[in-house]
């Protein structure tokens, strides 16, 4: 969808709506696994948050969800049942997302992200990672870290719009050839090459098993059957999932985690605007 197209009522600055906005989903979302018996936990910056600050981190903006290949597959065969006002989206659904993972979001929210084309706007929601079966021998892993992250980042180029960037330097001069190149090969091929590379393992023979879509792709590699051992922990005023061994999760991924960061970092990295729509 574009902008020009939107019927804008209201444009959301203030990180509380968001935030509030962003839990309601997750209420919703929540329920919906809980009826279809699918399974899911907190990852990323929202199990730090669960752990440190029983909720959402003060200046975060998003949220992270966790779920088995097994379990997001079948997430994905129950789109059409998803809550009135909510909505699945996923490239393996619909090739008008930006995204190599899933959102499930409020539609009455848009978010356009101000490097991406413009048509390649989405609904505002939360995302839900798919947890892949990855190599358990660390240097393979390693190997397969690399080789993702590229086509990753390929994926992203292959999305963004040309010239657009938080610098100079990024936007005019290291940005343009890659996005040029991208766009050549196509979203949709490089979204193939990703998935055949993903494929290659058995999720069910797997032993450890990654968020591979995520910022951390390199430490994300953990045993699939501490994963699977849950507890559920206060976030904000619900009881979410998390993997049991959840310390050391978080040792993998941030080292000592309940230090804060400086003040000056203390802020959201959202590079999207929030607009409420009339539909």
């Amino acid at each position: 969808m574009k902008k020009s197209d939107l019927k804008i009522v209201k444009t959301i600055t203030d990180v509380g709506e968001i935030k509030a906005l962003e839990l309601d989903i997750l209420k919703k979302f929540d329920a919906f696994c809980t009826q279809y018996g699918l399974k899911y936990v907190l990852t990323g910056g929202s199990l730090l948050g669960a752990v440190r600050h029983k909720g959402i981190i003060p200046w975060d903006d998003d949220i992270d969800i966790g779920m088995f290949r097994p379990d997001y597959d079948k997430l994905l065969s129950l789109a059409d049942q998803m809550p009135e006002d909510c909505r699945l989206f996923s490239f393996e659904l619909s090739k008008d997302t930006a995204r190599l993972y899933g959102r499930v979001c409020n539609t009455e929210y848009v978010s356009v992200d101000r490097y991406y084309e413009e048509d390649l706007s989405s609904y505002f929601g939360i995302d839900v990672f798919p947890l892949e079966a990855v190599p358990s021998d660390p240097q393979e892993y390693a190997k397969f870290s690399k080789k993702i992250r590229l086509l990753r980042r390929m994926f992203i180029f292959a999305n963004s719009v040309p010239f657009r960037g938080s610098s100079f330097l990024r936007a005019y001069i290291l940005k343009p050839l890659p996005i040029f190149i991208c766009h050549l090969i196509g979203r949709e091929r490089i979204f193939k090459m990703f998935r055949k590379e993903i494929q290659k393992r058995d999720y069910e023979k797997a032993t450890h098993i990654a968020l591979v879509t995520g910022q951390y792709t390199e430490n994300e590699r953990y045993p699939k059957e501490k994963y699977y051992r849950i507890v559920r922990l206060p976030f904000e005023d619900m009881m979410l999932p998390a993997p049991e061994s959840y310390d050391e999760y978080l040792r993998l991924l941030y080292g000592d985690y309940m230090k804060l960061p400086p003040e000056e970092k203390r802020h959201p990295h959202h590079t999207f605007d929030l607009y409420k729509i009339e539909r």
